[in-house]
């Protein structure tokens, strides 16, 4: 109740933290809680991040959703978390456990693939670590996921090039048969 955070909602108080961190970081986060996004109707996904120019994933979004819920499970907040990320058309989900609800024997910081959970406490600026490796995890999968895709576009101009060049070569095999 002393803390300066005190009277914040776990949403707020975690969109400010963001919004400060992506700040420092050259990103744009954007609160989205009470808009619609891609998928009709729906609101999930509280803080939106874009990287900045200077990113190596420069434009590519990170989707994020707090839940202060006892009934939320690990499972439960995975599928929020999916959802969040479709809807706000992220790479990558980062969903916030307020500590006085996280499920029993959670890690602190664990990722499920494109996806970070994390343990953080509105009232305890300790836990502010943990919410800022998952968003350093969070930005590295981003980099990760298009250096994934700008490789899979390279394999592809290079089969590309080898189907011209083995076209090229079979419509010399045809003029030889001529012959």
């Amino acid at each position: 109740a002393a803390s300066t955070r005190h009277g914040l909602t776990v949403e707020d108080g975690l969109a400010q933290q963001i919004e400060a961190e992506s700040q420092r970081l050259g990103d744009v986060a954007v609160r989205t809680g009470h808009s619609a996004g891609s998928i009709k109707h729906c609101k999930v996904g509280d803080v939106v991040i874009e990287l900045g120019p200077d990113s190596a994933a420069a434009g590519a979004k990170i989707a994020v959703e707090a839940k202060e819920d006892a009934s939320y499970t690990i499972a439960a907040a995975r599928n929020e978390i999916e959802t969040a990320r479709k809807n706000r058309r992220a790479q990558v989900g980062l969903f916030v456990f307020s500590s006085k609800t996280t499920p029993t024997g959670m890690e602190p910081v664990t990722r499920y693939g494109q996806d970070i959970v994390v343990t953080w406490d509105l009232e305890d600026p300790r836990s502010d670590l943990f919410l800022r490796t998952g968003l350093s995890l969070a930005r590295g999968l981003c980099v990760r996921q298009r250096q994934h895709t700008q490789a899979e576009a390279a394999d592809f101009s290079a089969i590309e090039a080898a189907i011209l060049e083995i076209e090229k070569q079979a419509g010399k095999l045809g003029e030889i048969s001529e012959v």
